[in-house]
């Protein structure tokens, strides 16, 4: 019995001494850690954006130039003509077609071919 406590003192003893290392080691990396931080240089701060009336989202070139086109044809363009015509890549061009439809401006005649209203 008397062994077997020697052995929990030994523990003990051993694992107050890791205790002490943990502990000078916690404190160490915590200045490491605040000196770090001082260092880093701040965060670029986005600014907010603003959102635009419908009233200025109609007054976009792209949605012009393309709403310009779609009226001087008289049996409608697609999407592909749209874009060579306005210099306009066709997401942009699909894009702007599905915002003048919403506005009412142009409707689909048929699949991919757009009319003025």
């Amino acid at each position: 019995m008397k062994k077997l406590q020697n052995q929990l003192r030994s523990i003990a003893a051993a694992l107050a001494e890791m205790e002490k290392k943990f502990k000078a080691v916690s404190q160490k990396l915590k200045k490491v850690k605040t000196t770090g931080t001082q260092t880093q240089k701040p965060k670029a701060v986005k600014a907010k954006s603003v959102r635009k009336t419908s009233a200025e989202k109609a007054a976009t070139p792209v949605l012009e130039s393309v709403y310009a086109l779609i009226r001087k044809s008289r049996k409608g363009l697609t999407v592909s003509q749209l874009s060579e015509a306005a210099g306009l890549t066709s997401k942009q061009v699909s894009n702007s077609l599905y915002k003048l439809t919403k506005q009412g401006k142009i409707q689909s005649k048929s699949r991919g071919l757009y009319i003025k209203k």
